[in-house]
């Protein structure tokens, strides 16, 4: 499993500091850790990395407010978590405007990061199908996967861009998916979020694809279909 985390904080110490600290804790957790360091509020939103699953984002960044960056970076749609870094207690409950996950107060102590890492790993595993072949392991979320394939004894994991493969039969792979995976065929299973269009026995993915729908199996794919359609709980 691969996290990618930034650290947005324009003191080296301090920076310095929680890189080695998550160092350490990837080492003890055999977690791979993707860490980006910016020192500016104005360099981080100008720059080209994207995809951050969680952010420790500096609350004063000189003359630039990370509360504002963690506002705007809200209203473009991040959906990773965020973790405010302050000196200062009376900014605490500012986070919860922007949906901060927590706050640590400078310095940092090892045991709350641990804490927070654990919770990073547990939501970000519960999000996401972890794909193992020959001892290697990547981590593909689920909603961009489109449908997974059967091909002999492995099972192949479809996305707009990638084609991932696992020695493992469809049939284990389905039965451990979330609700919104739905068996359309023997030989596949469709993300009903990706679905466009459901006409006679073909489902429409909003990738220009098509896949099957079997008889057997049309009554549970229509009706989840539906329910996605009307904006209903998929149960």
């Amino acid at each position: 499993m691969k996290i990618h985390v930034c650290i947005l904080e324009d003191e080296e110490q301090y920076s310095s500091l929680l890189k080695e600290m998550l160092r350490k804790w990837q080492d003890e957790n055999s977690v791979v850790l993707s860490i980006s360091l910016f020192s500016s509020g104005k360099d981080f939103l100008a720059g080209k990395e994207t995809g951050f699953d969680l952010i420790f984002l500096d609350i004063q960044l000189g003359g630039c407010s990370g509360i504002e960056i963690a506002r705007r970076m809200r209203e473009q749609g991040y959906e990773g978590e965020i973790v405010f870094l302050t000196a200062y207690q009376e900014y605490v409950f500012e986070g919860y405007n922007v949906r901060a996950l927590n706050y640590f107060l400078k310095p940092i102590r090892y045991e709350q990061l641990d804490s927070c890492m654990q919770y990073v790993t547990r939501r970000l595993s519960a999000s996401c199908f972890i794909c193992r072949h020959y001892g290697d392991m990547t981590r593909v979320l689920y909603k961009e996967i489109l449908y997974f394939t059967s091909s002999n004894q492995y099972t192949e994991i479809h996305t707009a861009g990638s084609v991932y493969r696992q020695a493992e039969p469809l049939k284990r792979v389905a039965a451990r998916l979330p609700v919104q995976f739905i068996q359309c065929h023997r030989t596949a299973v469709v993300n009903i979020d990706h679905v466009e269009k459901l006409a006679g026995t073909t489902v429409y993915l909003d990738s220009g694809e098509t896949l099957p729908v079997s008889k057997t199996h049309l009554d549970s794919v229509r009706a989840l279909f539906l329910k996605a359609l009307t904006g209903m709980a998929l149960d």
